[in-house]
């Protein structure tokens, strides 16, 4: 991170190299008396200082990456970047809400907070809901453990997240949890969360297996699940149409019966992970911005991932855009989604979806810019969010636990979904290891 603007600054960067030591870059070189004035705020205490030509050594003691400290001389000043500190945390705990016999538990990884809160909410429109406060491990995952079990209820988090590199993201803001297995989000650009609270292991797969096809015998057709039966030619039921439910309808022109008059053996499906829907209205400013390339304000591809481990609601049963209602409250899309996959199976087909890790949405109340944007997203030297992905934000594929989640991802939808394989969208993007 840069000094401050200033013209005379002395200051080039004060970085962290682990806790208790910084390296500080000098415009030029400074008397060691002058260098003993140095001071850090909030006060830490500096141990030893050593001056190198232009660079300072500082012995400290053990540095919080939780706060934002300045290295300060007079009244020049630059920000410690912790930034390279953020990468020895991780840990293996299971994420997101598990529970056994007797209690649930809620694990939520955010190395920098000072707080976090859980809600839970008996009824997906409440507005408040119960607060609880979580615990933090040495590893940065904050973990709270509730007797009983509270399936079909919604839930959600609050931060005290670290202010600097936020942008307009303020802390006292609701998201849902970035390990959601269903996800109820409000029809609006915000596509504000909360996380359903949902059994999924009920499903009655019937036999059911990935088909295990080679990749050289692929016969691979792109396809969108809403438009495979939207349009009324396919003959679908118009409750149906562009549904999980109507995608499979036999004796109709569209869906599963199309794909198989066509001769493939696999489908790709556009993204299925739950997005961002709705843009920012067309010509309106927010946030600084106005749209100008959308009259729809839709996302239709699906491209804007909001949640990694949840299927996208609007194509279930009950999914809907009705403005500032809630979409899959009730989590059926999980079993909607399901019976996609084994129907296609059933039929030889096999089932690709297409993914989304190199970025996120970019308008939603997105868990990761909630929680820490330093420590998910590629960042400019000015704290901005970085944009080679061209839409916005680029997500830190290679932050050990973002590297995790991903890999969590795509092994969920393997085993819990039984699909065939993936196709990754810009995967130049994702780091290699």
């Amino acid at each position: 991170m840069q000094a401050k603007d200033m013209k005379d600054s002395i200051f080039i960067s004060a970085q962290a190299r682990d806790v208790q030591t910084i390296d500080v870059k000098l415009k030029r070189q400074i008397s060691s008396s002058r260098a003993q004035k140095v001071q850090i705020t909030p006060q830490l205490a500096i141990r030893s200082l050593a001056v190198v030509d232009h660079r300072l050594q500082l012995s400290v003691e053990p540095l919080d990456v939780a706060r934002t400290y300045h290295v300060t001389l007079a009244d020049d000043a630059v920000v410690l970047d912790v930034d390279s500190l953020l990468n020895d945390f991780y840990s293996d705990k299971e994420l997101g809400c598990t529970w056994d016999a007797t209690q649930t538990t809620f694990r939520l990884f955010a190395p920098r907070a000072k707080n976090v809160w859980l809600f839970i909410f008996s009824n997906v429109m409440d507005e408040s809901g119960a607060p609880h406060r979580l615990h933090r491990d040495r590893d940065g995952v904050w973990e709270l453990s509730l007797p009983g079990h509270y399936f079909g209820s919604h839930y959600a988090y609050c931060v005290d997240a670290p202010p600097d590199r936020q942008g307009d993201v303020s802390p006292d803001k609701l998201f849902a949890d970035p390990y959601s297995r269903a996800v109820a989000t409000k029809n609006d650009y915000l596509h504000r969360g909360k996380t359903l609270i949902l059994d999924t292991t009920r499903y009655d797969w019937q036999g059911d297996a990935p088909l295990g096809f080679k990749t050289e015998d692929l016969i691979i057709y792109e396809c969108h699940v809403r438009d495979l039966t939207a349009h009324p030619s396919s003959g679908v039921p118009s409750q149906l149409a562009g549904s999980y439910r109507g995608l499979i309808q036999r004796g109709q022109v569209g869906g599963i019966e199309h794909i198989k008059s066509l001769g493939v053996n696999a489908v790709e499906f556009l993204p299925v992970h739950d997005f961002g829907n709705i843009e920012i209205p067309y010509g309106e400013p927010v946030g600084g911005l106005v749209n100008t390339w959308n009259p729809y304000a839709r996302n239709h591809w699906g491209y804007m991932t909001s949640y990694f481990f949840a299927p996208e609601s609007y194509y279930a049963g009950a999914g809907t855009l009705t403005a500032n209602h809630y979409s899959g409250a009730d989590g059926r899309q999980v079993d909607d989604f399901k019976d996609v996959v084994k129907a296609l199976h059933r039929e030889g087909v096999a089932v690709i979806l297409d993914v989304v890790y190199n970025h996120v949405a970019q308008y939603d109340q997105n868990a990761f810019k909630n929680i820490d944007t330093q420590y998910y997203f590629h960042l400019n030297a000015d704290g901005t969010l970085r944009s080679n992905s061209g839409c916005g934000n680029d997500f830190r594929t290679d932050r050990p636990m973002a590297r995790r989640l991903i890999v969590d991802s795509v092994k969920y939808w393997l085993q819990e979904y039984h699909v065939d394989g993936f196709r990754f969208d810009l995967a130049t993007m994702i780091d290699w290891q």
